[in-house]
């Protein structure tokens, strides 16, 4: 496979469903992926490199509450095992320097996945991607959730994330199988936050 041409836009899907009452919902009853929260963050500031007889080290850490994105999928915030989300920032857009708005508005910053403004609830804002933090699931209270990514928000948030870490956009693609073409991000099986 070669690598897409840089003018070929993943922002189309993140466009259209801008414009779509299908990027947001308001949270199900049981936390799902795409849960907007408001939850602690941390980055680790210090560390002890020598472990205790456990394993353990002893960590420096510090944070901040704000809202964030859950990223686990549903089957496994489903499951009684699964004990820590995966969460990253949301940051107003605002917040980015002038200069690097646009670019992220159009999902054009690889490790940015921009979340148009919702109702008052949410601002035009940006998921940071590169700053995950797994935090035991005990401490996130549902009553903190402010909203849900529906279909098309999960399906923009696919096509970031994945050219976020492979800094491929997901166009069109052919099953190696069948040799059919399929546009990925139209594709993904996405089940509404709902759906059991």
């Amino acid at each position: 496979m070669t690598r897409p041409r840089r003018d070929s836009c993943s922002s189309d899907i993140s466009q259209r469903a801008a414009l779509s009452d299908n990027f947001y919902r308001d949270p199900a009853e049981k936390f799902s992926q795409g849960d907007i929260i408001i939850t602690p963050h941390l980055h680790v500031t210090g560390a002890d490199l020598e472990p205790d007889a456990d394993g353990f080290v002893e960590i420096t850490a510090q944070g901040r509450s704000a809202a964030a994105l859950i990223l686990n999928f549903d089957c496994e915030i489903d499951k009684k095992w699964s004990k820590r989300f995966v969460v990253c920032p949301i940051t107003p857009l605002t917040d980015l320097p002038q200069d690097q708005r646009t670019n992220a508005r159009k999902n054009r910053t690889a490790h940015l996945f921009f979340m148009p403004r919702y109702k008052a609830i949410l601002a035009d804002s940006v998921a940071v991607l590169n700053q995950q933090t797994t935090i035991n699931r005990d401490l996130l209270d549902p009553s903190k959730r402010l909203a849900t990514l529906d279909v098309e928000g999960r399906l923009a948030l696919y096509a970031q994330f994945v050219r976020w870490l492979s800094r491929w956009e997901l166009r069109e693609l052919k099953c190696p199988n069948c040799n059919t073409n399929f546009d990925p991000a139209i594709a993904l099986p996405v089940r509404s936050p709902d759906d059991e």
